[in-house]
């Protein structure tokens, strides 16, 4: 991975001016339906106002931070006071009202920018950049509408007010110019444009790689090559990647002696810089394109590795590898055909990371780390999904399924959001690993128990709320269908059938549409009873609806949370009394027939878990297959 962060660094160096380490690009919302602007606040002196009105600029994504200097607030640390800031987003919109006009219930004579310049550099006072924040911040107190001071102009609700345009016209930045005659600006002009501006803040944060480290001969860990300007590296920010490579003691690094850590990880100082492009550029902060993806709804950076980084099109290698990633884990319908994913036998090898962590402060957790999932299985893994999707869509016309589709049908408690079993069955997947047959099934009873008590409230991921049962054990069926024969056809399961219970062979005197499901979904003679008694249950229940039996009260006699083989009994005598009662005899004979030549009376014989027989009576329930069509 570093060496991917290292090429992708050195990559970005290449092409970077020398404001793209200073500014930042504002999070903006991408819909071509959407106008990004930039809003231009006048401070007139000589009228003694600050005008806010419709003075706004089209956003440029790679021209605007920089033509409005969009500092980054890295750049004054995370306790310092935030000066030269003459530009933000609405969010931010205290740091710049700071800048300007102080701390607002502090009785300060300056702006923070004013007060930190002259501290560092008393002969800024002289420079036409100086004077202008100066006369800026004169209009601190000054009433410029009724109740509202200029202090008080610097607030979104105060802005908010004073604009009218069309709701998908959206500020992104903020900016600020000045006009004053006294001053020899007699046209608006933003604060950034004036001299002095560049020059000190580029005094200030443009430093080379040498200033204020102490460097020395010795062995770069991060390429395994000597160099002589090697340190201990710094990453000043806290929720940068290569934070999880280096001084904390959670991830990487549990055995080491904090307070000798320099002699453990040095890096040379070139190597640094391209380690935090690399991580700049993957968590968005160049581009505002995250290399990222959710997978149970928990944000994965993604960080490949190649045998020959070197020679990749690193840039392109990444686009293509989130649009896979993408297509495999996001909730929408994307059409993208195997082909396009960039899926071909030309494609370099290449394992990818998906890492997870959180920061809070100076420390960096790992949430969760997928390693090493080759593209090769990656592959694979898409073709079994397109083929076991379209496999139960032509059966029930089900839209696009894939592994998002798991992480709504495994039940989540709200407190394990961050850690729970889809994330770990997503990650037994993608690294290859078996996955306990029996827990699926675990899973699928409690999925139902949630629709049946409408434990809604305690699970946070279990969106879909039908009002009609029937509904929700037609909807979980459909999901555990996909996520078991998924799993099946990449060979992820830990089970082996016994001979006897293999899928009947087509019967080629009687392929009809139900054989074949039966055959296409690996349905064993046991699992096949099930099914046939679901049909019966089903019968019952819409005689009992036709009967004004609305809630259907043939369902309450299945136990939800597991059948074993004497309940499964029962359940057929108590649905046989039933059928009787409700005069539907004739109805459910050939099920009947069916369930008791393929059900084995002998209970030493029967090998289902009482959680996956819940399962194929449900799906014998919910799933009908119609011959005629």
């Amino acid at each position: 991975m570093l060496n991917t962060l290292i090429t992708l660094g050195k990559e970005i160096a290449q092409e970077q001016g020398e404001w793209d380490n200073l500014i930042e690009i504002p999070i903006f919302n991408e819909d071509e339906s959407i106008e990004n602007y930039v809003l231009i606040i006048t401070f007139d002196i000589d009228r003694q106002t600050i005008v806010v009105e419709n003075n706004l600029h089209a956003f440029g994504i790679e021209s605007s931070p920089i033509k409005y200097r969009n500092l980054k607030s890295e750049l004054w640390g995370r306790n310092g006071d935030p000066w030269m800031v003459t530009c933000t987003y609405p969010k931010k919109l205290p740091i710049l009202q700071k800048s300007i006009f102080g701390k607002v219930n502090s009785d300060s004579e300056q702006g923070l920018f004013q007060k930190a310049l002259l501290r560092s550099h008393p002969e800024a006072k002289e420079t036409l950049f100086y004077k202008a924040l100066e006369a800026c911040y004169s209009l601190r107190n000054v009433e410029i509408d009724e109740g509202k001071k200029g202090i008080d102009v610097l607030e979104n609700e105060y802005i908010s007010k004073k604009l009218s345009f069309p709701r998908n016209h959206k500020i992104v930045m903020l900016s600020i110019a000045i006009k004053s005659e006294l001053l020899g600006i007699n046209a608006p002009t933003l604060l950034c444009n004036l001299d002095g501006y560049d020059y000190y803040v580029k005094k200030n944060f443009i430093k080379t790689a040498e200033q204020g480290k102490e460097m020395k001969e010795s062995l770069c860990y991060a390429t395994g090559k000597k160099s002589d300007k090697t340190t201990l590296p710094t990453f000043s920010d806290r929720e940068d990647l290569n934070k999880l490579f280096v001084t904390t003691t959670i991830n990487y690094a549990p055995n080491f002696n904090k307070k000798d850590f320099e002699k453990y990880y040095q890096i040379d100082l070139d190597i640094q810089k391209a380690l935090q492009n690399g991580s700049n550029y993957i968590r968005g902060k160049l581009n505002n394109q995250r290399c990222s993806v959710r997978i149970a709804n928990t944000e994965h950076y993604i960080i490949p590795t190649f045998l020959d980084p070197e020679n990749v099109d690193m840039k392109f290698e990444l686009d293509q590898i989130q649009q896979m990633s993408e297509w495999v884990f996001s909730t929408k319908q994307l059409e993208n055909t195997f082909e396009s994913l960039g899926m071909d036998a030309e494609s370099p090898l290449f394992w990818i990371n998906y890492i997870a962590y959180a920061s809070h402060g100076n420390s960096v957790k790992v949430i969760n780390h997928i390693k090493d999932v080759s593209n090769v299985w990656f592959g694979n893994i898409i073709r079994k999904d397109m083929e076991q999707s379209e496999l139960i869509s032509n059966y029930f016309n089900q839209r696009r399924s894939n592994l998002s589709t798991i992480y709504f049908a495994i039940p989540i408690r709200k407190e394990h959001e961050q850690k729970n079993d889809a994330l770990k069955l997503l990650s037994q997947i993608l690294e290859q690993r078996k996955v306990r047959y029996t827990k699926i099934f675990y899973h699928f009873t409690e999925l139902i128990l949630c629709h049946y008590y409408n434990r809604y409230n305690s699970y946070s991921n279990i969106t879909y709320k039908p009002e009609d049962f029937d509904l929700a054990i037609r909807d979980s069926a459909l999901k555990y269908l996909f996520l078991i024969n998924l799993l099946k056809a990449l060979k992820l399961i830990d089970m082996d059938m016994e001979e006897n219970e293999k899928p009947l062979a087509e019967n080629e005197e009687r392929a009809d549409k139900l054989q074949r499901f039966f055959s296409d979904m690996g349905y064993s003679p046991q699992q096949q009873a099930l099914y046939w008694l679901g049909r019966i249950i089903r019968k019952i229940g819409t005689a009992q609806y036709n009967k004004n039996h609305k809630q259907k009260p043939v369902l309450n006699k299945i136990n939800y949370n597991g059948m074993d083989h004497s309940k499964i009994q029962r359940l057929y005598v108590d649905a046989f009394e039933l059928s009787t009662q409700y005069k539907i005899v004739n109805e459910i004979n050939y099920c009947s027939k069916m369930f008791s030549q393929l059900f084995p009376a002998d209970e030493t014989l029967w090998t289902l878990t009482p959680q996956e027989s819940v399962f194929y009576i449900l799906s014998g329930f919910s799933l009908y297959i119609d011959n005629n069509q």
